[in-house]
């Protein structure tokens, strides 16, 4: 609603996974973030991504944005790290080592990756 010129969103997810179980409101800080350190600053548009796939029987999630690349800027994504050290908090207390997360700067601008064990929302069959 804050930027309804500037930001994009897309979301790449795959028939497959569109049922897959993830953590409620684990993705919310991640978009926030983007909002925040891409979209806010910038002057103009920013596509945020949120994309999904498999990987060796795992989920991966991710929100990516195009803001600009580290490359491209003087400081980078100046912060606390409050709501990536919350997700990763989050996640080690549901999965323990079974979820990782790793984040940085990408060409594009910045990604959060999000490994956990894949699990689909369990289908209901009449009786």
């Amino acid at each position: 609603m804050r930027f309804p010129l500037r930001l994009v969103a897309h979301y790449d997810i795959p028939a497959d996974l569109e049922d897959a179980l993830v953590p409620g409101m684990i993705l919310q800080p991640l978009v926030e973030n983007s909002v925040k350190h891409a979209v806010a600053p910038s002057s103009g548009q920013v596509t945020i991504t949120l994309s999904a796939r498999e990987e060796y029987g795992r989920l991966v999630v991710s929100v990516s944005d195009n803001g600009a690349s580290a490359a491209n800027r003087d400081d980078i994504r100046p912060g606390f790290g409050i709501g990536l050290n919350n997700v990763e908090e989050r996640l080690e207390a549901r999965f323990g080592n079974e979820a990782t997360v790793a984040s940085g700067h990408s060409p594009e601008g910045y990604v959060t990756h999000l490994r956990l064990p894949l699990r689909h929302i369990p289908k209901v069959t009449a009786a």
